[in-house]
């Protein structure tokens, strides 16, 4: 070949180089195997590299799976013809080599970088909106006990009831002790 990747000796000689080129698909490919799409038998074919992925059918994928580098373009073609009764012609094997190499899953083709998907949006109800600066400071302040108010009413969080107030302070409007902040009004 030469270095625009013409073949020399004109159409006979493309053919025959086609025909002994040995396609082999990159490692980080993978086929699965038959799957139903509505009443379509199809395969699908991901690179892993940049997370792609496409449907191909049936006869599509007989012939990717067979481009390990060991086989020739007329090796498969004739594997072709003996499952499906018919030879592909230069036409269609360029056609699916063009696409496979379009797409990166080729061995000495550049590959496709990875597809830049756009963020979603942020909304409240998907719980993606950031509600306050430090939400980890805001539920440790929520969630730290609270003092024992100061009044007569038992306390749920003490083993002990509170003692009762002195009836001086009983009937003030406000009756908290020193190093309590809960105000109660009794």
């Amino acid at each position: 070949m030469s270095a625009s990747g013409a073949v020399p000796g004109g159409s006979a000689g493309a053919a025959a180089g086609l025909a002994a080129y040995r396609p082999e698909l990159r490692p980080r490919v993978l086929l699965s195997d038959p799957l139903l799409d509505g009443a379509a038998t199809v395969h699908l074919i991901k690179d892993t590299g940049s997370g792609n992925s496409f449907k191909v059918g049936p006869k599509e994928h007989f012939l990717i799976a067979r481009m390990d580098g060991e086989r020739s373009l007329a090796e498969i073609g004739e594997e072709y013809a003996g499952e499906y009764g018919r030879r592909l012609g230069d036409a269609h094997w360029q056609q699916i080599l063009a696409m496979l190499g379009t797409k990166g899953l080729l061995a000495g083709t550049p590959a496709q970088p990875a597809p830049v998907t756009p963020p979603e949006p942020r909304t409240l109800l998907r719980g993606t909106l950031p509600l306050v600066a430090d939400a980890d400071a805001t539920t440790a302040r929520l969630h730290r006990p609270s003092r024992a108010p100061s009044c007569a009413a038992p306390s749920p969080w003490s083993p002990t009831p509170t003692p009762p107030p002195p009836a001086s302070t009983a009937s003030s409007a406000s009756c908290s002790r020193p190093g309590r902040w809960v105000r109660c009004w009794c």
